[in-house]
């Protein structure tokens, strides 16, 4: 188990690549298909969770995500991912404070700690 760390925080200090470009690393098809069906179960989870809760995980990480009345959930999670998208930041930020769990839904930290942990 201790050597599965080293090589995750090895990895973590790289720079951002696909992962089909490093060289010692050579995932099949079948293994990134895997990943990527877990991930996208876990978006489907993501979609059930409600806007107020939303709303205050952004808030309480300070995001600064505009959000109008009128957003459902969905909308909410959307505006969050492409937040997250466009600031590498914040993944980071959210990285380290998943580790240190807060006063989140326990839902929403098992499903941002699985999205998260993915680099494919």
């Amino acid at each position: 188990m201790r050597t599965l760390r080293l090589l995750a925080d090895w990895l973590e200090r790289m720079p951002d690549v696909d992962i089909e470009d490093l060289p010692i690393l050579e995932l099949d098809r079948e293994s990134r298909s895997h990943a990527l069906a877990v991930n996208v179960a876990t978006l489907a989870a993501l979609s059930r969770v409600n806007r107020t809760e939303w709303i205050h995980f952004i808030k309480e990480h300070g995001f600064p995500i505009e959000l109008r009345p009128r957003d459902a959930s969905r909308d909410v999670l959307g505006k969050l991912l492409k937040f997250l998208e466009e600031e590498p930041s914040a993944i980071e930020y959210l990285r380290n404070r998943v580790q240190h769990s807060t006063g989140t839904s326990p839902e929403v930290t098992r499903a941002l700690r699985a999205l998260l942990s993915y680099r494919g």
